[in-house]
């Protein structure tokens, strides 16, 4: 077979600077004002057009006028495909405004045969407003170079100006040559594998071919080792026909057999006789058959356009062997003085076909002397499925005295069947809150919250098979007050608390069932740290110690309505760090390797971030922005050393580390 080569151009590498991570950065002048990745160009002037999301950016103007003339520089190197190309190519936007005699420029240099040549400028500017994209094609010496260096320069005068700004970077080349194969994704197993899919793990990958005309006759092979290189583990071999200029995703039989709890390594090798350039023909990924930690978000479904503006999430029940939840709903009295009480609903949610449906409205129980203006308050919800009815908590609130702490029994159409008085059986002054019911045991466990002063709150567990025996199992550390609850249905004594901000796990040891003789002892306690949590529960699974998951309601008043499913179970004798100070998160696990700051977020993808470092003077020498996209990497300017403290904003929180910087 004889291979036409034809020069189709395909990105090498795209930095839309999320962060700074594969950059360099040098402080030419030590000030701390140096290149960072941020969503606001310096001086207040408009974000450039062609950005997107974060970028690039220099601020002189964050200098100050006192700032010495320096050279700020972004400098990057690009591996390159090892083979002569025929056209390489660098596109770039930017922003410059200056003031005077600042200029932007750009250089770039390659290495060949472990040589660097010296640095060459492709472009510069001296204007007082020049903004565009800018597309560099290199010369031939370039072309079958092992490295490439790209260097974004801001050599400042000394003069204030504004700063320059850079943003999608691009390189470009002839890598994809005519009648070329190879693999171009991995995307099954990848990262961490969901528990569902640990035994029986799902293989896909995606392949592709560039010859322009002739239908390409492949092999694929996939691969299986462990981290210590030992296997294969797995091996299949399958035969792929690919189009002309085409991908196509190939789905091998399922990945079966493997040890849990350890990390893998998936290689998938693509051959095709006649095959003019092999580095791509393999790629390999690794996967964790790991739980999931603690908090992960598994999924999130969005509620806010079906409800009612004027309505809440509180608290949620997943239905006992059924694929659906309940969620209770509030539709708070907003009329002042109020003209009558808070109404609650209860809703039914089916993950699958992300279908809510309104079932009823509660009853509200009104005691003798208890009027029907004073407003009421249901927090939580719990399904009783083997005698068809809810409980739900309600208590009434007048001038900050307690009226009707009630336990309302509901038939699923709304109807009151009874009502408990929790002031007279159980505390006079305390609260119930959380609610779940254990199907297993066929007892009811409930938060109770006392007033300020009163003691701590604690947990009770009724058992109903006789008059009903009230045994209080667990008094928590602090006077929260707690609206969700759910117990663990396995016996292991474990259970989840929820308020508007964590999610706290207990496990509790107890010696009878019988009121005082309790031992209410907690053990490895754990957070997860979520704003605007309302209720939570357990789903039901055959192996809870690895695989437990919940639901948790959201709503943080102000827009965000979401049901989540979380990673709840898993490592309960490793409790979720927690940060020093007052309920704060840990927004990320830090590490200083020489001059480059480590984060390793605990915020989700995407998520945005700011950190700044300061001095022990208060002098910030440093700042970043972006959002999360797994480790972020930091280069901290020359001359840092000794204690530092680092001030990270995420996810609503503030939070101060101190560091030490050799």
């Amino acid at each position: 077979m004889t291979w036409l080569v034809v020069a189709t151009l395909s990105t090498l590498a795209f930095e839309p600077f999320d962060s700074l991570g594969l950059w360099t950065v040098t402080d030419g002048n030590g000030d701390g004002v140096t290149w960072t990745a941020d969503f606001t160009y310096p001086g207040g002037l408009p974000t450039p057009s062609g950005f997107s999301g974060s970028f690039a950016v220099y601020s002189d103007d964050a200098a100050t006028d006192t700032a010495a003339a320096t050279q700020e520089v972004l400098e990057r190197v690009f591996g390159l495909p090892g083979v002569s190309l025929s056209q390489l190519l660098l596109e770039f936007d930017y922003a410059f405004y200056a003031v005077g005699g600042d200029t932007f420029r750009v250089e770039a240099a390659y290495k060949s045969g472990g040589v660097w040549s010296s640095p060459e400028v492709i472009y510069a500017s001296t204007q007082l407003a020049d903004t565009g994209r800018i597309t560099h094609t290199f010369s031939a010496a370039y072309l079958s170079a092992e490295s490439l260096m790209v260097r974004f320069v801001y050599a400042d005068d000394g003069v204030w100006g504004w700063g320059v700004a850079v943003d999608n970077v691009r390189l470009l080349g002839d890598w994809s040559l005519a009648g070329d194969v190879g693999v171009s994704a991995i995307l099954s197993p990848n990262g961490w594998v969901p528990e569902n899919d640990q035994q029986n793990i799902p293989l896909v990958v995606e392949v592709f071919s560039n010859d322009p005309s002739a239908t390409v006759n492949a092999t694929l092979t996939v691969e299986v080792f462990d981290t210590a290189g030992n296997g294969p583990l797995y091996s299949q071999s399958q035969p792929v026909s690919l189009s002309p200029q085409s991908t196509q995703q190939v789905q091998l039989p399922n990945i079966t057999g493997l040890a849990l709890d350890d990390r893998y390594q998936v290689v998938a090798t693509l051959t095709a006789s006649g095959d003019p350039f092999t580095p791509n023909n393999t790629l390999s990924a690794t996967f964790d058959l790991t739980p999931a930690e603690v908090g992960t978000i598994l999924a999130a479904y969005d509620l806010s356009g079906m409800l009612p503006a004027n309505q809440y999430l509180r608290g949620v029940d997943a239905a006992w062997g059924q694929n659906f939840l309940y969620l209770l709903v509030a539709q708070p009295n907003t009329s002042n003085p109020p003209s009558g009480p808070h109404r609650y609903f209860v809703y039914r949610f089916e993950p699958a076909t992300n279908t809510l449906t309104q079932l009823f409205e509660v009853p509200l129980v009104h005691p003798s002397g208890y009027t029907q203006g004073i407003m009421d308050y249901a927090v939580d919800l719990t399904f009783v499925p083997d005698s068809g009815f809810f409980w739900v908590s309600l208590y009434g609130d007048s001038a900050n005295a307690l009226y009707g702490q009630y336990l309302l029994k509901v038939d699923t159409t709304g109807a009151l069947l009874d009502s408990l008085n929790w002031a007279d059986t159980v505390d006079l002054y305390g609260v119930p809150m959380g609610l779940d019911w254990d199907p297993v045991t066929q007892k009811l466990y409930v938060t109770n919250v006392p007033p300020q002063g009163f003691g701590n709150p604690q947990v009770y567990r009724i058992n109903f098979t006789v008059d009903p025996i009230y045994e209080r199992i667990y008094e928590t550390p602090g006077g929260a007050e707690y609206s969700g609850l759910a117990h663990v249905w396995d016996g292991t004594r474990r259970f989840v608390l929820s308020r508007s901000d964590e999610i706290v796990f207990v496990e509790y040891q107890f010696d009878s069932l019988f009121w005082g003789d309790s031992v209410f002892t907690p053990v490895n306690r754990g957070k997860i740290f979520l704003n605007g949590i309302q209720g939570v529960d357990f789903v039901a699974s055959s192996d809870l110690i690895r695989t437990a998951r919940g639901w948790a309601t959201q709503d943080d008043g102000a827009g965000v309505k979401r049901l989540l499913l979380l990673s709840l179970g898993e490592r309960y004798s490793t409790p979720v760090e927690e940060a020093s100070g007052a309920g704060a998160p840990s927004l990320a696990r830090l590490s200083v390797q020489g001059r480059v700051l480590e984060l390793a977020w605990g915020l989700p993808v995407g998520s945005p971030f700011r950190l700044a470092l300061f001095d022990p003077l208060g002098r910030q020498v440093l700042s970043r922005s972006g959002r999360v996209q797994g480790i972020t990497r930091v280069v901290l300017p020359r001359g840092v050393r000794g204690v530092m403290f680092l001030k990270l904003q995420g996810a609503g929180h503030n939070e101060t580390k101190k560091i030490l910087v050799p």
